[in-house]
């Protein structure tokens, strides 16, 4: 084999796994990005007292639409933080669930309402951990890394999945009964 066509193959070896590589690359802010689409944070009703240590009390829930180029698997699970009006942030302390959200829209239904439950009819189900090429809406539940009552928290929600993130109002709290 001569010398040009040896390195015509390399040159095109080198082209091939260089566009493959473009599509293995990992999870960028620059081929993907995120909108806050619904946030609310609350607690449990019967809690035992004092709480013992680590237990669960404060939870958060965040809806995103994550649009990407390409399709990223095993994609980072998604943090939840929420920021109070003085910049103190209550941090993800587990991620409970994460769900690819398809839930049909009834117009009588609040915000609150659709974004929190799931409709028998709706096809929300686990996420793989993929990010398709196109859009996708998911829906994080977190367990907060906090014991202390937030119910009259306000301020903002912050939801990173890796380096993608976004960051907007708090829409609701819900009761703690």
């Amino acid at each position: 084999m001569s010398l040009a066509v040896r390195m015509l193959l390399i040159a095109t070896l080198l082209l091939v796994a260089e566009s493959s590589a473009a599509k293995a690359e990992r999870l960028s802010s620059s081929l993907a990005y995120m909108k806050l689409l619904f946030c609310a944070y609350g607690s449990i009703g019967q809690q035992p007292q004092p709480l013992p240590p680590g237990f669960e009390n404060q939870f958060a829930v965040a809806v995103v639409e994550v649009n990407s180029s390409y399709d990223f698997e095993k994609a980072p699970l998604p943090t939840i933080t929420l920021i109070d009006p003085r910049g103190i942030r209550t941090m993800s302390k587990r991620v409970i669930s994460v769900e690819v959200f398809d839930e049909p829209y009834e117009l009588h239904e609040g915000n609150v309402a659709f974004y929190l439950n799931t409709d028998p009819r709706g096809h929300t189900h686990k996420w793989n951990r993929v990010l398709p090429a196109g859009m996708i809406h998911l829906r994080t539940r977190v367990a907060l890394a906090t014991q202390k009552d937030i119910s009259e928290f306000g301020g903002r929600c912050r939801v990173d999945i890796g380096p993608l993130h976004v960051e907007g109002p708090v829409d609701a709290s819900w009761p703690t009964g």
